[in-house]
């Protein structure tokens, strides 16, 4: 088997492994959203108006104590929203890994008794274990990557509109 048809096949089951729950990696990714992109992007514009507004060049009419509430609420929020991320993603990781140790344990039980395990015991114990998990952890983590991706876009959008040449040094690399 080639190695091109291989990657080709993991991908297709990665993504079956996400269309098992759409909803909630939808969720998982928005609250993501929300809590890498929406609220550090918040600050970062509170702050600014905050100093603006200490120096009283700010573009909106708040106090800097207003500022202050509003930088206060935006943490709050942001906690909130972790707070109800966190069960999701373990509940997301654990039961993809279940799935896939239901589907392995079923396809080596479809096999003829002679030819079900081509290797060890041992091999198939870890392979049931460790690679289960680390493929279970990968779909954890593709949510981060939608918020991650969004706070760079948004990051380079703020810095360009200040200094377009440096925005583009800072980012060249990625």
């Amino acid at each position: 088997m080639s190695s091109r048809k291989r990657s080709t096949s993991t991908y297709r089951h990665l993504v079956s492994l996400l269309k098992y729950q759409p909803g909630r990696y939808l969720f998982m990714t928005c609250t993501r959203i929300v809590i890498f992109t929406a609220a550090p992007q918040m600050i970062g514009l509170l702050m600014h108006q905050f100093f603006d507004a200490l120096t009283g060049q700010a573009d909106v009419d708040f106090t800097p104590y207003s500022l202050c509430a509003f930088l206060v609420a935006t943490g709050l929020v942001r906690a909130c929203f972790i707070f109800i991320d966190i069960p999701y993603h373990f509940a997301a990781q654990f039961q993809a890994g279940a799935l896939m140790r239901k589907n392995l344990i079923s396809a080596v039980l479809d096999r003829p008794g002679a030819k079900a395990l081509p290797d060890s015991t041992g091999e198939a114990i870890s392979r049931l274990r460790g690679d289960v998990d680390e493929v279970a952890r990968y779909l954890g983590q593709l949510p981060f990557q939608g918020g991650n991706l969004l706070f760079a876009s948004a990051s380079f959008y703020v810095m360009f509109r200040i200094q377009p040449t440096i925005s583009f040094v800072v980012f060249l690399p990625f």
